[in-house]
């Protein structure tokens, strides 16, 4: 039987390492790393055109582009609300599909993706994870990497808390 285990946490917390680590020679393991979805979705132009054609009605006759659209993702507006609701429906769609084309039953896998918590494939997940690791190093991580400036990283502790904190109240009640 498929199980899916999601590993998510912070920034730099080491999601994608504990990951490529676990699945790495074996072959009952696949690793769907989010992030490569979430970057196809946006360089998809017919994810764009259905987000900009759902769009219509809140944005009249503007139409976003992939850069806005990501932009828009870590925003806190009226309209990055809807942008963000519907980048994580087209994500999970893409993923969905991945693990559905998987043929094995004895099969383990593991999903690592930063939105993960705002998502339905949290809810469908057989296991959760998360990883926790200190601030300073985490920060280091990831301007290591190159693919977040430092307020970015900031902005985002905020919002990834309250998400993960609304979910772990689903879970207890």
């Amino acid at each position: 039987m498929k199980k899916i285990v999601v590993i998510t946490g912070k920034a730099g917390a080491g999601k994608s390492t504990v990951c490529r680590k676990i699945s790495e020679n074996n072959p009952h393991v696949l690793y769907i790393d989010g992030d490569y979805y979430a970057e196809s979705c946006l360089a998809d132009s017919q994810v764009i055109i259905r987000m900009n054609d759902q769009l219509r009605g809140v944005l009249g006759k503007q139409k976003l582009s992939s850069k806005e659209i990501a932009s828009a993702i870590h925003k806190e507006d009226a309209v990055s609300n809807v942008v963000f609701s519907l980048f994580i429906k087209e994500v999970e769609i893409k993923i969905l599909e991945t693990i559905n084309s998987i043929e094995s039953d004895n099969v383990i896998i593991l999903l690592d993706w930063f939105l993960l918590e705002k998502s339905e494939l949290f809810n469908i997940a057989d296991i959760r994870i998360m990883l926790e690791c200190n601030q300073e190093i985490r920060l280091n991580r990831v301007i290591k990497r190159g693919n977040m400036k430092e307020t970015t990283f900031f902005k985002n502790e905020k919002s990834f808390f309250f998400a993960c904190f609304e979910q772990v109240e689903k879970y207890t009640q």
